[in-house]
């Protein structure tokens, strides 16, 4: 498995263990809410730093997030992910106008 999958799979369990928001996870790790969630689906690929204060905020040490997560227990963390909320207000597009034509 990648490593940026097994880092992120590991913060994610590890933040559901202590209860914690991505958004609480953030703010004292000081990063932004997205970075997280793109860290915990492995698209991210973060530093040492930036996994010292995962780590430190998590109450664990920056070795425990690269420890293997068995098939099943990934599947079942990925499955437990919220579906994406709609948005509030739908996007506003803007319709297209079609300019004279120069004849």
């Amino acid at each position: 498995m990648d490593e940026r999958v097994v880092i992120g799979l590991n913060v994610l369990r590890l933040r559901r263990e202590k209860g914690v928001s991505q958004e609480e996870l953030a703010l004292a790790a000081k990063r932004t809410r997205a970075y997280m969630s793109g860290l915990e689906t492995g698209k991210r690929n973060p530093t040492v730093l930036t996994l010292c204060a995962i780590a430190a905020v998590l109450g664990t040490r920056v070795r425990n997030l690269f420890d293997e997560v068995p098939p099943e227990t990934a599947r079942a963390l990925r499955k437990e992910i919220p579906p994406r909320r709609p948005r509030a207000t739908p996007r506003v597009t803007r319709a297209r106008t079609k300019s004279p034509s120069s004849g």
